[in-house]
C-alpha cells in the first residue's frame, strides 16, 4: 500500500536517501502495522545504510521526543516519515527547535493530506488516502449489509476488508541529503 514513498526517497535514484526513520503509532494497532509493512516493503532491496521504526502513541509529544533521539544520534536520518498528522505536527516542532530547515537538513513526509500540509513553508510531501472513495464504499456496504439483514436477531457476520490505494504528492519537504 505504501510503496509510492520509493518514488520520493529511494526508488529511482533522484533524492538516494540511506538512513530514513518512520515515526509510527501503537503497534497495536491495525493500521500502524499496515503502514509500516508498506514502509519496510519500500525499503526492502533498496541500498539504505538504515531504515528504523519508531512506535509510540499518536502524539505531538511522542514525536518530538522522538525526532530529538534521532536526530541526537552520530548519523542521524536525513529523512523521516511521520505516519499521522499529529506526528508530523511533532516532527516540526523538533526540527525547529534544533533549527533544522526542511528539507535542507532533513526531508519530512506525512500520511493523510491534512489541508495545513500545504501551507507550510516548505508544503509537506505527503501520501493521501482517498478519503472519498473509502466514505463511499463504506457507506455501500453499509446499506447492502441493512438491506440484506433480517430485524431480527441477526447472524455475525464476518468484517469486510477492502484495501484501497492512496496516492503520493510531491511538496517540497523531500530533498536530496545534503551529506551523507
Amino acid at each position: 500500500m505504501m510503496a509510492p514513498i520509493t518514488i520520493c526517497w529511494i526508488g529511482d535514484g533522484t533524492l538516494n536517501h540511506r538512513r530514513i526513520a518512520m515515526i509510527a503509532g501503537p503497534e497495536t494497532v491495525s493500521t500502524t502495522r499496515d503502514r509500516v509493512s508498506g514502509f519496510e516493503e519500500a525499503c526492502s532491496g533498496a541500498d539504505l545504510d538504515e531504515a528504523v521504526v519508531r512506535y509510540g502513541d499518536f502524539s505531538s509529544q511522542m514525536s518530538f521526543e522522538t525526532v530529538l533521539e534521532l536526530m541526537s544520534r552520530p548519523s542521524p536520518p536525513t529523512a523521516i516519515f511521520a505516519s499521522s498528522n499529529q506526528l508530523v505536527t511533532g516532527a516540526l516542532r523538533a526540527c525547529s527547535e534544533l533549527g533544522l530547515e526542511i528539507p535542507r537538513d532533513v526531508s519530512l513526509i506525512g500520511f493523510d493530506d491534512a489541508e495545513w500540509y500545504s501551507l507550510c513553508n516548505p508544503p509537506i510531501t505527503t501520501y493521501a488516502l482517498p478519503l472519498e472513495q473509502m466514505g463511499m464504499m463504506a457507506a455501500q456496504l453499509l446499506l447492502s449489509r441493512m438491506t440484506s439483514v433480517p430485524l431480527r436477531e441477526p447472524a455475525p457476520r464476518e468484517p469486510t476488508h477492502c484495501r484501497l490505494s492512496g496516492r503520493l504528492i510531491e511538496r517540497g519537504s523531500c530533498a536530496a541529503p545534503r551529506h551523507g
